[in-house]
């Protein structure tokens, strides 16, 4: 008998990105009547089989403190009303906190999700860290996305007993149907037609990387000169990556693709020969990291198209990435190996397609979400 659930995340659809994926998957996981989702109040057309409330989950309003109270508000109505056994939180803070309240409350238990960054981010502040550590202490499980943010939790007070790691799996599977002649024409549109092309998928920020690839560029162009690096995603760094684009003057081989529709993300997956994305630790000033990829959803996505792909040797990547079968971990501060490992794939065919088709069988074999799945409903089943 699975306990009955209710999931508090601030990722979920329409919000987009490998966390929401994520949430979205474990949810799915689980009998409709044994979930239910509290979410901030994104406006969304999707209806799902179980409960999905929709609220301001965090007030602006200068005369309420902290301001979670509401986030706190409706757990508490929500667990009372739907007779809930067990909450999972989706981000540490505020929701473990909120979490940690009910449970002393109503001796219900919580189990919590760790990506990386929402334990590194917090460093700074010891309040928050002892906070955190209180949190993970008192939880039933504490569930990272990747044996490294596994091992970071138990670092920051996490029991090593209560501790596991559960893969996100990729959700987006190469649809059957898409004929050469369709691939062409979309070639064609773009200005792609005979290009060897790079992208990257993700959200426009620092980690990613997408800097050093376009730094890496001229030396790539000189031995691949039909090479084109293709951007697609939103975020703080668009301004200053196109910047980079024009102060090394490479508008003829970059484009940026702020918006793309599914459809034409499974025809640029199906046109790319390889998929890059280098990211790396970002550092304060005292060499502490508050930036990190925990795992790296994108790449096994990239995989499961036969892509070999490229990723940082930091954080999570290495177990998304394995160097030599799936595609080639690079050092992400060095722009010289960034640039070696682009030409050394695209310089041999046999080598592009040996990756690119043991990574796909990897992804199919490793990153498979319903025996993932089992180890969620392991740890939701009925104490």
């Amino acid at each position: 008998m699975i306990r009955k659930s209710l999931l508090v995340t601030f990722d979920f659809p329409p919000v987009r990105g490998g966390i929401s994926s994520f949430m979205l998957n474990v949810v799915q996981a689980l009998p409709d009547d044994s979930i239910a989702v509290l979410t901030e109040n994104h406006l969304e057309s999707t209806s799902y089989a179980f409960p999905v409330y929709r609220k301001k989950l965090i007030t602006t309003s200068r005369f309420i403190w902290p301001r979670w109270l509401p986030l706190l508000w409706h757990m508490y109505h929500i667990v009372l009303r739907s007779r809930i056994s067990v909450i999972q939180v989706g981000q540490i803070l505020p929701f473990g906190t909120c979490a940690l309240i009910l449970k002393k409350i109503f001796r219900i238990p919580y189990i919590v999700y760790v990506y990386g960054n929402d334990l590194i981010i917090m460093r700074h502040s010891s309040r928050k860290m002892r906070q955190i550590r209180h949190i993970l202490l008192n939880a039933e499980k504490i569930i990272g996305c990747s044996h490294y943010t596994k091992q970071l939790a138990i670092e920051n007070g996490a029991p090593a007993d209560r501790t596991m790691a559960l893969y996100p799996c990729p959700t987006i599977h190469p649809p059957i149907g898409f004929n050469q002649s369709e691939i062409d024409e979309f070639k064609s549109a773009h200005k792609l037609t005979h290009k060897r092309i790079l992208i990257t998928i993700g959200n426009l920020v620092l980690r990613k990387g997408h800097d050093q690839v376009i730094k890496a560029l001229p030396e790539v162009i000189k031995y691949i000169p039909d090479c084109m690096y293709i951007i697609c995603g939103k975020g703080p760094q668009f301004h200053h990556l196109q910047q980079t684009v024009r102060f090394h003057q490479l508008d003829a081989y970059v484009q940026f693709w702020p918006q793309v529709n599914h459809h034409d993300l499974q025809k640029l997956y199906r046109s790319c020969d390889v998929f890059i994305m280098p990211s790396r630790i970002l550092r304060d000033k005292d060499g502490l990291p508050i930036d990190v990829e925990g795992f790296g959803i994108v790449y096994l996505e990239a995989n499961l198209y036969g892509k070999p792909v490229i990723g940082g040797n930091t954080g999570g990547v290495p177990e998304a990435i394995k160097n030599g079968v799936s595609g080639m971990t690079v050092d992400p501060e060095d722009i010289s190996s960034i640039a070696r490992a682009v030409i050394t794939i695209l310089s041999d065919e046999r080598l592009a397609c040996r990756l690119g088709e043991e990574g796909r069988i990897r992804a199919h074999q490793k990153f498979d979400w319903q025996k993932e799945s089992k180890l969620l409903m392991s740890v939701l089943h009925e104490k």
